[in-house]
């Protein structure tokens, strides 16, 4: 089946200035913002009462999605919590929930006539999109970094990426802008200083997150989520707002050193936020309004997790038989604090999402 355009799909919105935009590529996030000097994101608009709010039908799949959702009971005892459970995207087929997105990015570029699709990745996203790309019959552009983890790169490779190597992550942005403005390739992710979310119509594959959290679950109050610039973050929100019409939980952003927390104080989320970890999947320095609109619709919150945190939470998880990297385990690390803190109480309900799994990452002091 060739994919085809969503009919119930009617344009896009922003986020910020709720601006509608017509059915068009909007990889740099919505023209009325940008003239104002803001970098925002735009989100799928669809008819009232669509069956399958996703934006195109029949992208190539490897099986993806509907992962599973383990109970981690002694946990949730050990913490006083009602529930806890970890939503393992690591069981996706190449390792991490990329592979929501990818099939949608590969479908769009196929329907457009692009022969080639391209990324900045430190990692998961490159992977994913190369092994999309193949499944379509596409050709893959990576960009990276210099200090990105040899088992990224030798995947990427083996499935038929042509992978460049920069020295920063500007450099990676301002090469893909070249390439993505020239027309010679479709973008998957952000090439934007400040930036916006990744494309529109590849975040909406987040969204299956969400609908499988409401289908699977009676209630959930707490959501702790792994957070770069807030793809994932916001498409569980969406989804679950979608799918359910009582399921509001609290989003809770976990980053390895303070972003958001700091533009939830006050600073302006376009600014520069440095800091250095290990966890390259959440360490840019940067923040994006979608991240900011999530937390502020759900009442959420940011927490900074560090790297010892995290490897302290993956080695935690691996005790209990859940391989995961870094950055995927910290939420762990945040929820023992936020209850410890008194920011979760008693009984709550909470899931963990486990982002990817450790198979090709840094593993902690053990």
């Amino acid at each position: 089946m060739s994919p085809t355009l969503n009919p119930a799909l009617t344009g896009f919105r922003c986020l910020r200035c709720d601006a509608q935009h017509g059915v068009v590529e909007l990889f740099e996030g919505c023209p009325r913002c940008a003239e104002d000097g803001h970098a925002a994101s735009v989100v799928a608009s669809y008819e009232e009462g669509a069956v399958n709010p996703l934006p195109v039908l029949g992208a190539p799949s490897l099986a993806e999605g509907d992962t599973p959702l383990l109970p981690l009971d002694a946990l949730a005892a050990e913490l006083g919590l009602g529930s806890l459970h970890l939503k393992a995207e690591g069981r996706n087929p190449t390792g991490s929930h990329k592979d929501r997105m990818s099939p949608l990015v590969v479908a769009r570029a196929a329907m457009l006539g692009f022969k080639r699709v391209i990324a900045a990745s430190s990692g998961n996203a490159g992977v994913s999109l190369a092994a999309y790309a193949a499944r379509a019959g596409l050709a893959c552009t990576i960009l990276t970094r210099k200090g990105i983890l040899g088992t990224y790169v030798q995947d990427m490779r083996a499935l038929g990426a042509d992978v460049v190597v920069v020295d920063t992550s500007a450099e990676r942005w301002a090469h893909m802008a070249l390439v993505v403005r020239a027309g010679d390739a479709y973008p998957a992710t952000n090439y934007l200083t400040p930036p916006v979310g990744s494309n529109p119509f590849g975040v909406q594959g987040y969204k299956g997150v969400g609908h499988e959290l409401a289908r699977d679950l009676d209630g959930v109050d707490v959501i702790l989520v792994p957070t770069a610039r807030g793809d994932l973050l916001w498409g569980i929100w969406a989804g679950l707002c979608e799918a359910s019409d009582r399921l509001r939980p609290r989003m809770i952003a976990v980053e390895p050193f303070s972003r958001t927390a700091q533009v939830l104080a006050g600073a302006d989320y376009r600014g520069s936020f440095p800091g250095d970890s290990v966890q390259a999947a959440i360490a840019g320095g940067t923040v994006t309004w979608q991240t900011v609109h999530t937390l502020r619709a759900s009442r959420g919150l940011a927490i900074e997790v560090d790297d010892a945190g995290a490897f302290e939470a993956q080695r935690a998880l691996g005790r209990l038989g859940v391989e995961l990297e870094p950055c995927s385990a910290a939420p762990l690390t945040g929820l023992r604090r936020l209850v410890a803190e008194g920011g979760i109480k008693p009984g709550s309900r909470v899931v963990l999402i486990g982002t990817s799994d450790g198979r090709r990452e840094h593993r902690g002091p053990r």
